[in-house]
């Protein structure tokens, strides 16, 4: 029988075991931080467009992107 929450729990820890040494080797370089930064603030649209089954509307402007973070 399978257990969403513990599906889910994989999952998360295989993004981090993804996502942390991108992190980590991002923060060497302030150019590559922008970059890892663009490239998740992007990523969370997309999945936020997936969740929801509907496309996301950014309100805000290209330029004026707030630096995303992840919950605590």
């Amino acid at each position: 029988m399978e257990n969403p929450k513990l599906d889910a729990a994989l999952r998360y820890k295989n993004l981090c075991k993804i996502f942390l040494p991108v992190a980590s080797r991002a923060a060497d370089s302030e150019d590559c931080c922008l970059l890892v930064e663009n490239a998740v603030h992007n990523l969370s649209k997309q999945v936020e467009e997936k969740i929801r089954g509907t496309p996301y509307i950014d309100v805000e402007q290209p330029s004026a992107q707030a630096p995303f973070s992840l919950p605590e």
